[in-house]
């Protein structure tokens, strides 16, 4: 097995659920605002951001070789995203919706492992010369 072929389908993975999130929270944000106590602004805010990020990781995911910098750039940000995710769980627990709760949880553990794959993928790629 080629040894990007697992980091090619963490991206892919991660662009179309990236973008799925992004969807649901511009499409949705204002059902899910009410459900989650937050303003429909900060809702659609984030899935706005998510449509870039998305972008980034799809294209990135098509080109023939893969590098280093950008998996780890990647890592990086998916980490600090489920970082981020689980220390608000842990911080705001008590003034959380339950279906705020469910749904940071939900998204960030998937972010954690595509970030383990990203930034360990990095790691392999700095070390072979055909992907300097």
């Amino acid at each position: 097995m080629d040894r990007t072929a697992l980091l090619r389908t963490t991206y892919r993975v991660n662009a179309v659920a990236t973008f799925a999130c992004a969807a649901a929270l511009l499409g949705a944000g204002h059902l899910l605002a009410p459900l989650f106590a937050v303003p429909v602004a900060f809702v659609r805010g984030l899935g706005a951001f998510f449509v870039p990020f998305a972008a980034w990781i799809w294209a990135i995911s098509r080109r023939p070789q893969l590098y280093w910098g950008e998996a780890l750039a990647a890592g990086i940000l998916d980490e600090g995203y489920a970082l981020a995710s689980f220390l608000l769980l842990a911080e705001f627990w008590p003034r959380m919706t339950p279906e705020l709760r469910f749904a940071v949880a939900f998204v960030a553990a998937p972010v954690a492992i595509f970030a383990a794959v990203e930034l360990s993928s990095a790691l392999v790629l700095r070390r072979s010369p055909a992907t300097a």
